[in-house]
């Protein structure tokens, strides 16, 4: 267990030292994931105060002037040994540098937590929290991460979710924590007793159709079938899925089959292939599949062709126009080599 405010240097440490009521008078939270932000804070305050003691005790800071913050650090706590103060951005805070004597010597009858999107440590003033402070960042999660978040939420509660089911209800709500722990509070409700979470429960709750979300449009690639990339991927954008992320989620298809391709031709075992592509083996058949029917030059003209498409998405072309051509581009056309492609989305 963290024995000092300073040893606390990561999120698990941060909770393991709240778990055990290990709690220190000054807390600096850095970062852009509120919705993590926002739990450990809760977390926190919980272990700190009781409901009957948080009506005294605990005040929530947006904008105010540095001499109104120190009023309340200051405060003498009622029925309670400590008072909780947040900060919600500690740069909206007028006179900042009139804290710094807090953070020098923090108040044990208090528990301040700072919050701020960015912490810049060159500063005098975070140089002194840094000394004084429990610092833990608060980054957005990687890609990988956040798969790992669903699966750990969903196993938290009592249940299991299938690597593809936990992608696609990443696709479906994109990077925030916060749009996720929803989808998963209704997917708890709609899957009741049941212990497993499959793809068609993803469908069913964010009320995406079953045939026409993102796993669906990459098979139809994978088998060259261009007829029903068209129509899923016009499908998935009258449902409201982001063409960009449509993009994106190709482009990491087709480069799971590039280094599926790579590796195989190297005679890697397949269980090494999916511990390197962070799949299960299961999935190595549509990779071995695709694998066949497209070759090195076709697969380079994949990545031109979405790399394009990205880029015209992002200068407002026409979101079905550009869909269109990638499934043409990728499927039927021969590769690339005189950027007709790419004249075809900027003209």
């Amino acid at each position: 267990m963290p024995s000092s405010a300073s040893s606390i240097t990561t999120r698990e440490d941060l909770r393991e030292s709240i778990i055990q009521k290990n709690i220190f008078p000054l807390y600096l939270f850095h970062g852009d994931e509120t919705y993590l932000m926002d739990e450990m804070t809760e977390l926190l305050v919980g272990q700190v105060l009781n409901e009957a003691s948080r009506n005294f005790n605990y005040d929530v800071i947006d904008e105010a002037d540095a001499r109104h913050v120190v009023g309340i650090v200051t405060a003498f706590p009622l029925e309670s040994d400590r008072r909780v103060v947040v900060v919600k951005d500690l740069e909206k805070i007028d006179n900042a540098e009139l804290l710094l004597p807090i953070f020098e010597r923090p108040v044990d009858t208090s528990v301040f937590i700072l919050r701020t999107p960015k912490a810049d440590f060159r500063t005098k003033m975070y140089r002194a929290l840094q000394k004084s402070a429990a610092v833990v960042s608060f980054r957005y999660l990687y890609e990988n991460e956040i798969n790992q978040w669903i699966a750990g939420r969903i196993k938290k509660a009592g249940k299991e979710i299938s690597a593809e089911a936990s992608e696609l209800l990443q696709s479906y709500s994109g990077r925030s924590l916060r749009d996720i722990s929803n989808e998963i509070e209704k997917l708890m409700i709609f899957v009741g007793d049941r212990n497993t979470i499959g793809t068609e429960d993803i469908s069913a709750v964010v009320g995406m159709s079953r045939e026409f979300n993102i796993f669906e449009l990459q098979k139809t690639f994978a088998r060259k079938d261009v007829a029903s990339a068209l129509k899923i991927s016009q499908n998935m954008l009258e449902a409201g899925e982001q063409p960009v992320k449509i993009v994106s989620m190709l482009t990491k298809y087709f480069l799971n089959i590039w280094v599926f391709q790579e590796m195989s031709g190297q005679n890697v075992p397949d269980a090494e292939i999916a511990k390197f592509l962070k799949v299960k083996e299961f999935n190595l058949r549509e990779y071995r599949a695709a694998s066949r029917i497209y070759s090195p030059d076709e697969l380079e003209n994949c990545f031109r062709t979405l790399l394009a498409a990205d880029e015209a998405l992002k200068n407002s072309r026409p979101s079905s126009v550009v869909l269109s051509i990638v499934a043409y581009s990728v499927i039927r056309g021969k590769p690339e080599t005189d950027g007709s492609f790419q004249r075809n989305l900027h003209s």
